[in-house]
């Protein structure tokens, strides 16, 4: 379908999903994207034979995050999209296209290894703005960057 914003393959025991553009301008986009991701994350999850995803996507998906507040509201936030790659049983690889930032960020902490763009920057604006990431971002990325040491 030419208007799906995620496709995926599957190569010998490999499976690709690249989320090809960010759904912006209407209502459902989110819903679309939401979606098309556990169509595909359920279709991994009865593979047997399935050994490795790699999840490709360009870093900056904040804008469709930022849609309406009542559509993210009725599909229970992002966090349901983000937790669906994360329960997969097989290793997922974030392969970042661009900054991860906002959501690109949390879905990249949501997979296994991430590989980022050379160049690439990556940040949670939520917090500048007084927001709360709403994605897992406050709990993953101290978990994953590990706590701080005193600098001496």
């Amino acid at each position: 379908m030419p208007d799906e914003a995620v496709s995926f393959r599957k190569t010998a025991h490999v499976w690709t999903v690249e989320i090809d553009r960010c759904p912006t301008g209407d209502q459902g986009g989110f819903v679309r994207l939401s979606s098309e991701i556990a169509d595909a994350c359920e279709r991994i999850a009865w593979d047997e034979h399935a050994r490795a995803v790699v999840l490709a996507f360009s870093g900056d998906l904040v804008s469709f995050v930022e849609e309406d507040p009542a559509c993210l509201a009725a599909q229970g936030g992002v966090s349901p999209l983000v937790e669906s790659i994360a329960a997969l049983k097989v290793p997922v690889i974030a392969a970042i296209k661009g900054d991860g930032v906002g959501f690109g960020l949390e879905l990249a902490m949501a997979c296994d290894i991430r590989i980022g763009a050379t160049g690439a920057h990556f940040g949670l604006p939520a917090v500048r703005k007084r927001a709360m990431p709403s994605a897992g971002g406050t709990q993953r990325l101290p978990r994953l960057g590990g706590s701080a040491r005193p600098w001496r």
